[in-house]
């Protein structure tokens, strides 16, 4: 028996922390890790887990979100 897809609820926010822009990942209202902007790339950090160093902010939101998904899923 498959597990139904249910709509999870994705929000993107930003704010200025030392005059970089950090990107926070929530889903619903729980930050599940945020992506800041480091030379040329983005660092992205799951709560509570180590630091991935990605070449676009899209693919570092999607990292996320694919890793988050695939421990609480």
């Amino acid at each position: 028996m498959s597990k139904k897809n249910r709509p999870i609820e994705v929000n993107i926010e930003e704010h200025e922390d030392a005059g970089v822009t950090i990107t926070d990942v929530l889903v619903g209202q729980t930050k599940i890790g945020e992506v800041r902007p480091v030379e040329d790339r983005f660092d992205a950090k799951l709560e509570g887990e180590s630091t991935m160093r990605f070449k676009t902010l899209d693919e570092a939101v999607e990292s996320l979100l694919m890793k988050y998904n695939l421990h609480h899923g």
